[in-house]
């Protein structure tokens, strides 16, 4: 099993036997946005919150985390994707999370994020239009 595919199977595993950390993720997501007033915030510090503090009853998996690093990717995607009012709020280099069917539609990260650019280009070139029209 290459990295790419044990990643991709330690998100699908603990997406399934931790569904509550994704809605924990989300909501420390938006204190940072909504209450600390944040731009952008790394998805790492909320799997670190989350990590440490003990009263969320988290097994150690079989490398001994409770939730491995290489998840995090795949979580910030699916938080991005779902929650509109999140969408940026994460930074995201290139991973292999880019290809997973992800969002509410089955859609990957790369899709998604060419329907969001050619949805501001559309925006765009309305208000383009609209101020060559005056």
């Amino acid at each position: 099993m290459t990295n790419e595919e044990r990643a991709r199977q330690q998100y699908k595993d603990h997406r399934t036997k931790y569904p509550q950390v994704y809605q924990w993720l989300v909501t420390y997501a938006r204190e940072a946005k909504n209450e600390r007033g944040y731009d952008k915030w790394s998805v790492y510090a909320c799997v670190e919150i989350i990590r440490w503090i003990g009263m969320f009853n988290l097994e150690k998996d079989d490398q001994g985390y409770k939730i491995n690093d290489h998840v995090s990717a795949y979580y910030s995607r699916e938080i991005m994707m779902k929650n509109p009012d999140l969408y940026g709020f994460f930074e995201c280099r290139p991973a292999t999370a880019d290809t997973e069917p992800l969002g509410p539609n089955g859609e990957t990260w790369l899709e998604f994020e060419a329907r969001k650019m050619e949805e501001e280009l559309q925006k765009q070139a309305a208000v383009k239009a609209e101020f060559s029209n005056q």
